[in-house]
């Protein structure tokens, strides 16, 4: 099993979303038990479960492909996914202005696409492209800020080639003069411009597929590579950072506890396929303490098992008030339980099923918001 025969199995997997983030123990535990679910325990994921790519998924999948392997083997092949997807980073640039952006988008209608340039307004190369060498075959995500939106997501593009002005030739320079005076003449007196402005912007950035947002996204939603850290609200322009790869944004929520809610929803939904013994194996190794998680605001990536520990010891009946759940899901026909944590997690609480209860709508708002809320 190489990794060539990795990728090539990867490239063929048939899904609607991925939702991996980057790769820790948990999500190789989640890779190992996707696996042994697969090759071991002869176990079906629904086709609902595989329409989204988490750990666990892959697992299965590449379970069924390759069958039982040792630990070792496994490991190696979470490594290399949980590699490759770390790699995959893109770039943001701060505050290109709106008037370039809208050039760009405007000629990309007419004429229904093309490669167009950019020029940050940055008096150092921007070193990740030079090492990266984007071409059509290998783009790199460009997300931007414009210079009158400084503090939020506005644009992305394609990053199809780099080059530092400073040592274009001069056919070079003849053929980029030539593509400014017919789809981008606002640009080209930056272009021309005398040595001091060269020196105020020396990175030629080719893209294509511009985008215009329609949500408003702040960039705290992007992570840094350097620090992992999300990206700070930016005061001027200018600035460029390498970050991780969320795709397009076309379709991410904007709300962070949403981003969050969403990953644990699918998360859950992997969990439900497991039998209580493997729940139970998993639950005596997992964290007790939530990872904390930053991204407009702190919240707090749950433990989906013990959500669904906790809704089978309830098996239907509130844990507080004894009676049957009000209802059943729309989605799947299970009874309506909310998992709540006795000790909030917001104040230290563990994410254990000794700390949580399986409580109907009416006992859960009353412990958050009743007279009798400490009971």
């Amino acid at each position: 099993m190489t990794k060539e025969e990795l990728d090539t199995a990867f490239d063929d997997l048939e899904f609607q979303i991925d939702k991996r983030r980057i790769g820790d123990e948990d999500r190789k535990r989640r890779f190992i038990t996707g696996w042994r679910d697969a090759s071991i325990r002869n176990r079906t994921y629904k086709s609902k479960v595989l329409k989204s790519l988490t750990w666990q998924n892959l697992g299965y999948r590449l379970g069924k492909t390759w069958g039982e392997l040792n630990d070792d083997d496994i490991n190696a092949a979470f490594e290399h996914f949980a590699t490759r997807l770390a790699e995959s980073t893109a770039l943001f640039i701060n505050g290109i202005p709106d008037a370039v952006l809208t050039e760009i988008l405007e000629t990309q209608r007419v004429q229904g696409g093309g490669d167009f340039y950019i020029q940050p307004f940055a008096g150092q190369i921007i070193k990740m492209l030079q090492e990266s060498k984007p071409s059509p075959t290998k783009p790199v995500r460009l997300y931007v800020s414009s210079s009158e939106n400084l503090s939020q997501i506005r644009y992305t593009a394609l990053i199809v080639g780099w080059k530092d002005k400073r040592g274009l030739v001069a056919d070079e320079k003849a053929v980029v003069r030539q593509h400014f005076e017919k789809h981008q003449p606002g640009e080209l007196n930056l272009f021309d411009g005398d040595d001091e402005a060269v020196e105020k912007a020396v990175n030629l950035i080719k893209i294509r597929d511009l985008v215009q947002l329609d949500q408003i996204l702040p960039t705290e939603l992007l992570r840094k590579v350097s620090d992992g850290l999300p990206l700070k609200r930016q005061t001027s322009s200018g600035g460029w950072s390498e970050v991780y790869d969320t795709g397009g944004l076309i379709d991410l929520p904007y709300d962070a506890q949403a981003y969050i809610e969403e990953e644990l929803n699918s998360q859950i939904e992997d969990s439900r396929q497991l039998p209580m013994n493997t729940l139970e194996e998993r639950l005596a190794n997992a964290e007790r303490l939530p990872e904390r998680v930053q991204v407009i605001s702190v919240g707090f990536r749950r433990n989906p098992d013990v959500i669904v520990a906790v809704l089978r010891r309830a098996d239907g009946v509130c844990e507080r008030c004894g009676n049957q759940a009000p209802f059943l899901r729309q989605s799947d026909g299970s009874p309506y339980l909310e998992v709540h944590h006795w000790n909030p997690l917001s104040q230290g609480g563990e994410d254990t099923i000794d700390n949580a209860a399986a409580l109907c709508p009416n006992c859960h708002r009353e412990v958050h918001f009743g007279q009798n809320c400490d009971q």
